[in-house]
């Protein structure tokens, strides 16, 4: 792999850094040890900011293109949509997971 950067660390400062850089067109490899921001971070809001390298401006309708084997395209569009409006606060991962398996599995569907 070639990458014009490399950020060691995936905390705040690496994660905000290594994004920028690629936001700037370089191609960035993250090097990170044990668990990084993202895993401390688990309440948050993950936006879709790229689909194939290229810079996504309707995160919920980008959702189709991206690979069959992604969550978001697996539970698809609406899904995300109406898990997200009913979310006014943070999830615990635990009942992500469950209801991505819950509406992959057909029963929600």
């Amino acid at each position: 792999m070639r990458a014009d950067v490399v950020v060691v660390g995936a905390g705040p400062a690496g994660l905000a850094s290594a994004t920028r850089l690629a936001e700037a067109g370089r191609q960035v490899l993250l090097l990170a040890r044990g668990n990084g921001f993202t895993h401390w971070g688990a309440g948050s809001v993950d936006v879709l900011g790229r689909v194939g390298g290229e810079p996504v401006e309707r995160p919920l309708e980008a959702i189709d293109r991206l690979p069959e084997g992604h969550p978001y395209h697996l539970v698809g569009q609406a899904a995300v949509r109406d898990m997200a409006a009913r979310r006014q606060h943070p999830v615990p991962l635990a009942e992500v997971v469950d209801e991505v398996r819950r509406v992959t599995s057909g029963a929600g569907a």
